[in-house]
């Protein structure tokens, strides 16, 4: 057998092969050592039980946040954190069950914690054109950055299909935009008019010329 570390880094491994993001591949890392942690780095994984991972959740529940600089705030980790942190762990053990390393499926037995679903509120017409007007589209960085914005607001692209959209990805003639999110899935987005005159204007006048070869639309 081995121990929950050695587990962890062949866990990561097979997310690297599964061809999971640098990002998700980071949180999985981050989450699970803070599971380690809790249990001890050299537990060996046919040790592991359905309470050791209700009590690393008690112990999540009772534990303050951390703070980077002097402070007598103490404030609880939120419930939503404390389901994002199980979640991963979850994930993890259902990994180990899977592998063989693991002879029950104790992953299947342990519930999430519930976690209060927050609304997200939207902005208003007032609010995005300030947003806009706050920008000047005649420079350079400025015509970008409000690119960059209109493909959020617009089309709802992250931060980082953004920021890694390739110019083939944009197709003017049929107002859509290919877009490749979470788990490499691709998937189809409008592009409205607005968006698209912005992104027209960049691409046919202000997007600098690259210092290398890419195909990235945005080039930093």
């Amino acid at each position: 057998m081995i121990t929950i570390e050695k587990a962890k880094e062949l866990f990561l491994i097979d997310q690297q092969l599964k061809g999971n993001t640098e990002i998700t591949i980071s949180n999985y890392d981050r989450f699970i050592d803070y599971f380690i942690h809790f249990l001890g780095s050299d537990k060996m994984i046919d040790t592991l039980t359905l309470q050791d991972i209700k009590k690393y959740q008690i112990y999540l529940m009772d534990k303050d946040k951390n703070y980077n600089f002097e402070t007598d705030l103490k404030k609880k980790i939120s419930k939503t954190t404390i389901q994002t942190y199980m979640r991963a762990v979850r994930v993890f053990i259902n990994w180990l069950y899977k592998e063989g390393y693991i002879a029950e499926n104790i992953g299947e037995k342990y519930k999430l914690p519930k976690a209060p679903k927050k609304v997200v509120e939207i902005l208003s017409e007032e609010e995005i054109a300030k947003i806009y007007k706050a920008i000047n589209d005649n420079t350079e960085f400025g015509l970008r950055n409000k690119c960059m914005i209109s493909l959020m607001l617009d089309s709802g692209l992250r931060r980082d299909e953004v920021i890694t959209l390739n110019i083939e990805n944009v197709h003017f003639t049929q107002n859509v935009i290919k877009v490749t999110g979470k788990g490499q899935k691709d998937r189809i987005v409008p592009m409205g008019l607005y968006t698209k005159k912005l992104l027209f204007k960049y691409v046919n006048g202000y997007r600098p010329m690259p210092d290398y070869p890419t195909n990235r639309l945005f080039l930093s």
